[in-house]
């Protein structure tokens, strides 16, 4: 089926800002990446209100230390870039995306050890959580 993409674009937001949970699935809770994802899409929409519904609830997922979980506060953490892009786009609260960059600059990943299984990845390298 073939979409205008303006008739697209007001379907999804629609979608987004009438929305209970924004998730990887429809049923289950809220997930950090889309509810980032959605909140940069809505506040690009001008839907201010939905966005800040997100962003509320992305926030309930940051920690103390400034991570955010992929769910709630469970790890992995590399959500936190999403929410710090997020949060630095609405200019919200500056000690939320303050929180998160500082969290951001201090993290460091953990090499794996090589695993003859493991085919395609480098696992010795060091990135992001």
């Amino acid at each position: 089926m073939f979409y205008e993409l303006s008739t697209l674009r007001e379907e999804l937001t629609a979608e987004l800002r009438d929305a209970r949970i924004i998730g990887y699935a429809s049923s289950r809770t809220h997930a950090s990446e889309p509810l980032a994802l959605a909140a940069m899409a809505l506040h690009g929409q001008g839907e201010s209100e939905a966005a800040q519904r997100c962003s509320d609830a992305l926030a309930v997922c940051q920690d103390d230390e400034g991570k955010v979980g992929v769910r709630s506060r469970e790890a992995p953490y590399w959500p936190t870039a999403l929410a710090a892009l997020l949060w630095a786009a609405r200019g919200e609260k500056k000690s939320r995306r303050k929180r998160a960059v500082e969290w951001l600059m201090h993290a460091r990943g953990e090499p794996i050890v090589a695993d003859p299984d493991i085919v395609g990845h480098q696992t010795s390298l060091i990135a992001w959580p």
